[in-house]
């Protein structure tokens, strides 16, 4: 499942909730597809076409999208990274969204709060309680 993503000129750099994959960095105008494992090997494939991609990107396991439609693409092995760098740096990513969804929640909540009479009306809670669960939606993909 993607956390982040980003887009420059032909470009998109990815990061997965893989349990083998980190991120993948994909090149529409040439086509190709970098591959980044969380071992630290890089392996890129030659030729990769746009559905192809945004299959494995959008998929809920990038692992299964890459054995079913990206492997029969030539792929060749490239030096491997580190991969730490990159795992800290999806830490502090989610750690920001998470820290922002929270905050955006914690707004809502007081602008119903600061709107109504009384606190403790069966409709100022229950429209607490829809943005908690709002809130809390929004988290799962970074768990």
């Amino acid at each position: 499942m993607i956390i982040r993503k980003e887009t420059k000129s032909n470009k998109t750099t990815a990061y997965y909730k893989s349990s083998n994959i980190l991120g993948s960095v994909y090149d529409s105008t040439n086509k190709t597809l970098e591959v980044t494992f969380k071992r630290g090997a890089r392996y890129i494939y030659e030729g990769v076409e746009n559905i192809d991609y945004t299959r494995f990107e959008l998929a809920d396991s990038q692992g299964k999208v890459l054995d079913s439609h990206i492997k029969k693409y030539n792929a060749t092995k490239l030096d491997a990274i580190e991969p730490k760098l990159i795992e800290e740096d999806i830490e502090k990513y989610v750690e920001l969204e998470v820290t922002n969804i929270v905050s955006s929640v914690v707004d809502r909540v007081l602008s119903i709060i600061s709107s109504s009479d009384t606190y403790s009306s069966p409709d100022i809670l229950a429209k607490i309680v829809k943005e908690c669960e709002k809130g809390i939606e929004m988290t799962k993909r970074f768990q």
